[in-house]
């Protein structure tokens, strides 16, 4: 009975759960080797899982004594993976032939909703595995219509976060943490150290023999802690499957850890792609003007000049500048204007007033002023609804000291030149 708890905990633990994984990669815009593997995994660990599971559940009924044969049990394995890959494939495609031809989404909903129900009663009425069959018709509908299985998917999660919180509400209130013994505790301390264990030295070995680079082999164990739906899912089949006592002590076993690793799942990944340089890769401009402020951008090399200074001294100083717009202030250093490069285009018309032309002559209002510690993306919507190419920053409101000047083409390329670092350094 011992060896074969062992096997079926063995194989629910190699499932990890991807959304907890997943919203930690995004939340940290993460881009890089690590990040890659993980996605990778995620979408085939779970089905690894319940391929894992069908085969340990055979073998683990033949040694508690109702499984029969050992090839008996093997076959028995088999039948049950064939037979929802087959189930699933064949829901999925009558699936994909029924959304062709409806697109009304409210028909769409109810149509989705008795596809799933049909699923779930035959697998049950053959004795297969319901998880693969169900996960078999998603892989099959999103390969043969990704638009229309995008549309899909979206119509069933408006209705599915009541059913995953009813899911989960249903599976923690059997768990009963004063009535569990205490043989089942050391299972479950012994479970997660064993489950932990085993990631970070079956990742490393991968990483090793498939040649990953070295963040891959020394962080990507930390991110495959979390556990949750399939485990929990594989655990309840398996309280079906097998005696009251080792049934119940699957559960127990299965949901008591998930809430510890679900705990530090998040925090690991996080320290593993920190650890791996790998986060803030992934951003876009927009990302970034999110993330700045308009104090980590502005030009405060400048040129500015007083509101009597010549043109020709103007030219001399610009001719040294990529700027294109130049603030002007007054004896008590105060803002009073903009010298544009059209202003100065435009005072080559007249040789003969060129040499008594001033900054004050040439200097147009000032549009608009934004402070130093605003965010950059407040800063940008404003040039862009007043179209503006530029805006001079200021200390504060209550301090209006010249900063510097924003140029709305000098943040552009800035931006783009960030992006294109980020991914660089992230090797892709």
């Amino acid at each position: 009975t011992a060896i074969a708890l062992g096997i079926v905990l063995g194989a629910i633990s190699s499932a990890t759960a991807p959304a907890a994984t997943v919203d930690v990669l995004w939340e940290y815009k993460t881009r890089g080797m690590l990040t890659t593997t993980v996605f990778a995994i995620l979408a085939l660990d779970d089905g690894l899982a319940l391929v894992l599971y069908s085969i340990s559940s055979s073998i683990a009924g033949r040694i508690i004594g109702h499984g029969g044969q050992f090839a008996q049990s093997i076959l028995g394995a088999c039948y049950e993976l064939l037979g929802a890959t087959a189930l699933g494939a064949v829901s999925g495609l009558v699936l994909n032939f029924i959304l062709r031809r409806i697109r009304d989404p409210d028909k769409s909903l109810a149509l989705i909703i008795g596809v799933m129900a049909f699923l779930i009663g035959a697998a049950r009425v053959v004795k297969v595995d319901v998880i693969l069959a169900a996960m078999t018709l998603g892989v099959v509908l999103s390969n043969l219509a990704p638009r229309r299985s995008r549309e899909s998917f979206e119509i069933v999660e408006q209705f599915a976060q009541p059913i995953y919180v009813l899911f989960f509400v249903i599976v923690g209130a059997r768990l009963y943490i004063g009535g569990m013994q205490w043989w089942l505790w050391v299972l479950a301390v012994v479970y997660v150290i064993g489950r932990t264990a085993g990631k970070m030295l079956g990742a490393n070995l991968g990483a090793r023999f498939s040649g990953a680079t070295e963040s891959v082999r020394k962080y990507l164990g930390l991110c495959l802690f979390s556990q949750a739906g399939v485990a929990i899912g594989l655990s309840i089949l398996a309280s079906m499957s097998f005696s009251p006592k080792i049934g119940g002590a699957i559960i127990m076993i299965v949901t008591a850890t998930t809430l510890l690793v679900q705990i530090i799942g998040p925090p690991c990944v996080k320290l593993a792609v920190k650890k791996a340089g790998e986060i803030g890769l992934d951003v876009t401009e927009e990302d970034l003007m999110r993330s700045y402020k308009v104090r980590d951008v502005v030009n405060r090399a400048t040129p500015t000049f007083h509101e009597d200074s010549r043109l020709g001294d103007i030219l001399r100083t610009i001719a040294q500048t990529d700027a294109m717009s130049y603030p002007v202030i007054d004896a008590e250093e105060k803002l009073v204007g903009i010298i544009t490069i059209e202003e100065l285009k435009r005072s080559f018309v007249d040789d003969e007033m060129t040499n008594w032309l001033l900054a004050y002559d040439l200097m147009r209002p000032v549009p608009d002023v934004i402070e130093q510690d605003a965010p950059l993306i407040e800063a940008i919507t404003r040039m862009r609804e007043q179209n503006l190419s530029y805006i001079p920053v200021v200390e504060s409101r209550d301090n209006p000291r010249l900063v510097g000047m924003l140029e709305l083409s000098a943040v552009e390329r800035y931006l783009s030149g960030e992006v294109i670092r980020r991914r660089q350094l992230a090797g892709t």
